[in-house]
């Protein structure tokens, strides 16, 4: 877990850790106790949010929560008549400072060939995910409501939005195509994957501005991140043979120019229990702390989260830190 939440890449920890997964059945609080406890005492569990095998967390510095609003939550299936949603979209928002986010992760339908069915499953979610609050901001006006931004209009009133998960396009090639690409890079000390992402799905659709219309993504230098044998580097030998692609995304907008930067954007091969790689992006965001506009701040979180997260890591230590004492906010 270290390794995701705490690369190599980065020097410093970040204000805001949001993580997303998708058909995730694992226990909740088993999983938001492992987060707090790799976090440490500095971060706490801010909101989290499940539906279906959707789910969503936001840690942020304990400093921080007297600047951050409550959270807004939104959810869309794109699975009609399903009990379990197993499709769809879970968004979560609010208020750092005078600074609006929104963060959405998505599981888009799967297979090769339902490329159209991927892009309808966006458009629903953009038409059906509709973010209220009591912050004007954060309210579409009438204007905005029109097919091309639907229930998600209110995107457009954010500030900075991120929007991440299990898309599942694929590239379109053969198995034996990409597995011949893969090996051509395969002692690379630097591979560059330009070849392979001219055959990807997204973006060729966000090329032509059929998807996606003014987010943007950090070039992609690392493999394919679906489909893996579990506990393994290899991709998938069942017969099945899934065409190795980067399924799992990161994209991201931002109402100003240069306010939004994304500083890196990586796999995480240490994880493989999973089909998937895990892959984790960080940024640098422009806040607001002048307008008139008052952030509404109840300095909320989940304490039963935060003292169990970090007794286990205090447990952990090796024995001759374990006097170092823990700073609880409750």
């Amino acid at each position: 877990m270290d390794d995701f939440l705490l690369p190599p890449c980065s020097d410093v920890s970040q204000d805001i850790y949001v993580i997303g997964a998708q058909e995730c059945c694992v226990n909740r609080r088993e999983w938001e106790i492992k987060l707090q406890q790799t976090l440490g005492p500095s971060y706490v569990l801010k909101h989290s949010a499940i539906y279906g095998v959707l789910y969503m967390a936001i840690f942020i510095r304990r400093d921080l929560i007297w600047f951050c609003s409550d959270i807004i939550e939104g959810r869309v299936s794109t699975r009609p008549g399903s009990m379990i949603r197993t499709k769809g979209a879970l968004a979560l928002a609010f208020d750092l400072f005078d600074t609006s986010l929104l963060f959405i992760t998505s599981h888009l339908a799967a297979h090769n060939h339902k490329v159209r069915d991927r892009v309808n499953d966006y458009d629903k979610i953009c038409r059906l995910l509709n973010m209220k609050s009591n912050f004007t901001e954060f309210v579409p006006d009438k204007e905005s409501q029109n097919e091309n931004i639907g229930g998600i209009g209110s995107a457009e009133q954010f500030d900075h939005v991120f929007w991440f998960g299990d898309l599942n396009f694929r590239l379109d090639a053969s198995r034996s195509t990409i597995d011949n690409m893969l090996s051509a890079l395969k002692d690379q000390e630097d591979p560059h994957y330009e070849d392979m992402l001219k055959l990807d799905q997204l973006g060729q659709l966000m090329k032509a501005e059929e998807i996606f219309c003014g987010y943007q993504e950090m070039d992609i230098n690392f493999p394919p991140t679906y489909k893996y044998d579990l506990n393994s580097e290899r991709y998938d030998t069942s017969s099945k043979s899934r065409v190795p692609s980067w399924t799992d995304r990161i994209l991201f907008k931002s109402k100003e120019e240069e306010a939004l930067k994304i500083l890196h954007y990586n796999h995480c091969n240490e994880i493989k229990i999973s089909d998937h790689r895990p892959v984790y992006g960080l940024f640098v965001a422009k806040l607001s702390t002048n307008s008139n506009k008052r952030t509404i701040c109840s300095g909320n979180f989940n304490q039963n989260i935060y003292l169990e997260g970090n007794k286990r890591r205090r447990s952990n230590l090796p024995e001759g830190r374990q006097q170092s004492a823990i700073c609880s906010i409750l």
